[in-house]
């Protein structure tokens, strides 16, 4: 507790780390809602445990589940030369913002999963229709089976669950940020006479590496699993660009978020992300990331571009 105390009383004048040339990019922290909790409580209060190399149900059904995955023996082959010229074609920046919807809290739930695969169909739905759709996490958590509900899950079963059932609008099945018994169509016949969403096609999950996550976000906002360390750089993170100096090589995620934009002439290069811990937490919800080496290979800082729990929802 006594480092607790001491590092709150950094926060209480803002602290500013990291190096940048642009001010606006300097990481600067600041107290919020898990002020009062250690890390060890933060990390089982929000957080996933580290997500297992988990092969996201292979059966594609009538899913339509496309995936951008390569042999390991191409992906070896792909040379550096080919993925700088794709780089160099890529827009210097890019911002969808304007298309997610309000941004939600998870609460004492670690259901972030389930928000990034709404937060992503919410908002290409917008971006294609310029209509608001505001749909159920809840469902998600209660009757998407291959995740474990407040415990953590898979953002790209949520999204199948979705494409194979429908799901019904957040104001027919509202968030309780706990586990409930399931009252979609799995379990409720009746649940099907009550209007659910049902113009997603197709989902794409991403091939590894974070140049894929950009290519991806060059079309609009992304659906990422990623790292997220409990250490109070990120859980106090109140602006500016994270840098990523307590991810590691290796780290497997424990947070899924929504990609909304990219900026590579930043410096550091960063991708903007969504969160689901409401407005108090970070800068108004959102924070930002540095990318590090962009490359077909590269998993990037804090495991952006592992894929497998990657993808782009389709209209």
């Amino acid at each position: 507790q006594a480092n607790d105390g001491s590092l709150l009383g950094q926060l209480k004048g803002k602290v500013l780390l990291g190096t940048s040339d642009e001010e606006e990019n300097l990481l600067r922290l600041g107290m919020n809602q898990f002020g009062d909790l250690t890390e060890e409580e933060f990390k089982h209060s929000v957080l996933m445990p580290e997500i297992p190399d988990h092969k996201p149900s292979e059966e594609k059904m009538a899913l339509k589940v496309k995936t951008a995955e390569r042999s390991e023996s191409k992906r070896a082959s792909a040379s550096n030369t080919k993925a700088d010229r794709a780089l160099q074609s890529l827009k210097r920046k890019a911002s969808w913002k304007q298309f997610a919807t309000p941004v939600k809290n998870q609460k004492d739930c670690a259901s972030c999963y389930a928000f990034a695969a709404i937060a992503a169909p919410e908002a290409r739905y917008k971006q294609k229709t310029g209509k608001t759709v505001t749909l159920s996490e809840q469902e998600i958590v209660d009757c998407e089976t291959v995740s474990s509900g407040c415990k953590g899950g898979f953002a790209v079963d949520s999204a199948k669950y979705v494409l194979k059932n429908k799901i019904f609008f957040e104001k027919n099945y509202p968030y309780s940020a706990k586990d409930g018994k399931c009252k979609g169509p799995t379990t409720n016949k009746n649940a099907n006479r009550v209007s659910r969403f049902s113009n997603l096609k197709s989902i794409t999950v991403l091939k590894d590496g974070n140049l894929e996550v950009i290519k991806a976000l060059q079309n609009g906002p992304v659906s990422i699993c990623l790292y997220f360390p409990s250490t109070a750089s990120l859980r106090f993170y109140k602006s500016g660009v994270y840098d990523g100096a307590d991810c590691k090589n290796g780290n497997k995620p424990t947070h899924c978020v929504l990609a909304v934009g990219y900026d590579l002439s930043a410096k550091p290069a960063y991708i903007e992300f969504k969160n689901s811990w409401g407005l108090t937490w970070g800068d108004k919800g959102y924070f930002k990331l540095a990318l590090g080496t962009i490359a077909a290979k590269s998993d990037g800082i804090c495991n952006i571009g592992g894929g497998k729990h990657n993808f782009v929802p389709n209209f």
